[in-house]
Formats: C-alpha cells, sequence, structure tokens
C-alpha cells in the first residue's frame, strides 16, 4: 500500500519527467530556429537595379552591390537610395524570421514568447498543485477509511499493513 508522500512523489516524478520531455522538445526547436535564422538572407534592390543590399540576423548589412550608375547618381538621391533598399532587404529578413518561427513553434512570434512561456508554465504549476491537493486529500479519505475497517498502515512504514 502506498502513503500521501509516496503518491506525492509519483506525481511528481511524473510531472518531472513530462517537463523534462518538453524542455528537450524546445531545446531540439530552439536549435532547429537557430540553425534556419543564421541562414536567412534578407535582399533587396532599387527599382533601377542600381543598388542592391542583402542582410543577416546575425550580422545585419552583409553584401552591398552599387552598379556603376550609381555613382552617377547625386549624393543626397544614392543616400536616400540606400535607405530605402537596406529597409526593404530588413523587411524582407524580417518576413523570412516570422515564417521560420511560425514554421518551427506553429504560431508565428506570439509562439515564441518568454513571458507567455512563463505565464503557461504558472498554470500547469497551478493546476498541478491542485490536482496533488485533490489526489491528498482523496487519499487521506481512503486512510481514514481503511482505518475504520482496522487496515491502515502502521506507522512503521507505507508498505505495512496490518493483517
Amino acid at each position: 500500500m502506498c502513503g500521501v508522500a509516496d503518491f506525492s512523489s509519483y506525481l511528481s516524478k511524473g510531472m518531472m519527467d513530462e517537463t523534462l520531455r518538453g524542455a528537450q522538445q524546445q531545446l531540439g526547436r530552439a536549435k532547429d530556429l537557430q540553425e534556419r535564422l543564421s541562414s536567412i538572407v534578407g535582399t533587396a534592390e532599387a527599382q533601377d537595379g542600381r543598388v542592391k543590399i542583402e542582410c543577416t540576423n546575425d550580422k545585419g548589412v552583409t553584401k552591398v552591390h552599387l552598379d556603376p550608375r550609381a555613382m552617377r547618381m547625386a549624393s543626397a538621391e544614392l543616400a536616400e537610395t540606400f535607405t530605402a533598399v537596406a529597409q526593404e532587404a530588413m523587411a524582407d529578413l524580417r518576413k523570412q524570421t516570422q515564417a521560420a518561427i511560425k514554421e518551427v513553434y506553429g504560431g508565428g512570434e506570439e509562439a515564441f514568447n518568454l513571458e507567455a512561456a512563463r505565464e503557461r508554465r504558472e498554470e500547469v504549476d497551478q493546476s498541478f498543485r491542485a490536482a496533488l491537493g485533490d489526489a491528498q486529500s482523496e487519499m487521506g479519505k481512503l486512510m481514514s477509511r481503511l482505518e475504520a475497517y482496522g487496515m491502515a498502515p502502521r506507522k512503521g512504514g507505507p508498505n505495512d499493513v496490518r493483517s
């Protein structure tokens, strides 16, 4: 016969095993996402083809191609074109990054929200505590019934049962 402490330990071990499996799954997803994010390249090009820019998540702007015709542009016009193309490249990078997050986590950026994960963990902890409290209450009732029938475990240990 198991006591309340044994049952509580069993529930805790089961929850810990499930938590560990979940953590391993999350770690696998995080590694997959990290690999995907490191390979994403955002690109953009000016309509006339004079300026092309590439950027990545970890290095920012990584490649700039200026067509020789761009060198004949006024400096203010070249700066404006460069800025607009860089912004488009970054927008392309963000779009691809969001798609990768959605693919890995199945729900977009909100699925990768740390605060939401903490709140969810707190909900699971509260549910576990409530379930454990219910289980302990039921074990207490069961022990009372066993005592009423003279079958309660001895004080020597949870596995000792009077015959």
